[in-house]
């Protein structure tokens, strides 16, 4: 079975923007996406527990090594980000 990390809210709502989810309501901490048919709630928590982003990833039908490329590529554009501000 695959390790899913832990990860913030936030860095989980930007992967899945990133694999074509959209923001459709932002209410009480969570944040409502939707891909096609498939709708899932994030909650923007500080930390996500793997087995929560487990969850999150089997009702948004997401593959989990799909999410993992997302994220990375977040984790990649935070660091870039971080390294040039002057």
């Amino acid at each position: 079975m695959l390790a899913l990390p832990h990860v913030s809210g936030t860095e989980c709502i930007l992967a899945l923007r990133r694999l074509g989810f959209r923001a459709q309501r932002r209410a009480g901490g969570l944040v409502t996406l939707a891909r096609g048919q498939s709708h899932v709630i994030v909650p923007e928590t500080a930390t996500l527990g793997p087995a929560l982003v487990n969850a999150i990833l089997r009702a948004a039908e997401v593959e989990p090594f799909a999410f993992l490329d997302a994220f990375e590529a977040v984790e990649e554009e935070a660091r870039d980000a971080r390294t040039h501000v002057a």
